[in-house]
C-alpha cells in the first residue's frame, strides 16, 4: 500500500492508494469515518453534524456541515469537498492549470465583495499531486481553501472550510481535525 504525506504549515493530508488504512487510524474522539468518495475516498464526520453528498456527471460534491442543510441551502460552518474527475476533457486545461484560473478568478471575487487574502497562496507538490493553499476572510466569514489537482490522473479536488468570524477560533479546531486527517483515494 503506498502512502503519500504532504506537510504544510499547519497541517498534513493523507493520499492513500487503499482505505483499508482506516483500520491503523481510527477516528478520533468525537468523530467517526465516512466513506464520501469518489471511491475510497474518506473523510471524518464530526458527531452532530450533517453529511450531504450530491453527485452528477461534473463533480462529486461532499458537504460536512454544523448546520443541516435545506432546500439546498447555504451552511454557516463546515467543509466543502468538490472532485471534479476529468478535469482536461471538461474544461481544456490541466487540473493544475484549472486550479491557478480558479484561484485567480476567487480573488477577483472576493476583492469585489469586500473581502481579504488572509494568507498568501502557496503551492506544494507530493507525489503527483500539486497543494495549493490559502485562506480568505470577509466581515462574515473566514475560508481555508486547498486545491489538490493531479494532473497524472486528470482530477482535481477542490476543498474548502468555512465559519463566522466570532466562532473561527473555535470552529477550525474542528475543521483543522478533519482536513489533517482527510484520505484521498489516490488510485481514481
Amino acid at each position: 500500500m503506498k502512502l503519500l504525506q504532504i506537510l504544510f504549515f499547519i497541517f498534513s493530508i493523507n493520499i492513500f492508494a487503499n482505505s483499508s488504512i482506516l483500520i491503523d487510524h481510527p477516528a478520533p474522539n468525537g468523530f467517526k469515518w465516512s466513506n464520501c468518495g469518489p471511491k475510497e475516498t474518506n473523510f471524518l464526520l464530526p458527531n452532530d453534524w450533517f453529511l450531504q453528498i450530491e453527485k452528477n456527471d461534473q463533480v462529486h460534491a461532499v458537504f460536512i456541515s454544523k448546520e443541516q442543510i435545506i432546500n439546498n441551502q447555504n451552511f454557516l460552518t463546515g467543509l466543502s469537498v468538490n472532485s471534479i474527475l476529468n478535469v482536461s476533457k471538461k474544461s481544456k486545461l490541466k487540473p493544475t492549470e484549472y486550479s491557478k484560473k480558479f484561484i485567480v478568478n476567487f480573488l477577483s471575487s472576493i476583492k469585489k465583495h469586500n473581502g481579504k487574502l488572509y494568507k498568501e497562496p502557496q503551492s506544494y507538490l507530493n507525489g503527483d499531486f500539486t497543494i495549493y493553499q490559502f485562506d480568505s476572510r470577509d466581515d462574515i466569514a473566514v475560508m481555508f481553501h486547498i486545491l489538490l489537482a493531479n494532473d497524472k490522473k486528470d482530477i482535481l479536488y477542490i476543498v474548502f472550510f468555512e465559519a463566522p468570524v466570532h466562532s473561527w477560533e473555535e470552529d477550525w479546531k474542528i475543521g483543522k481535525t478533519i482536513i489533517d486527517n482527510m484520505i484521498i483515494d489516490d488510485e481514481i
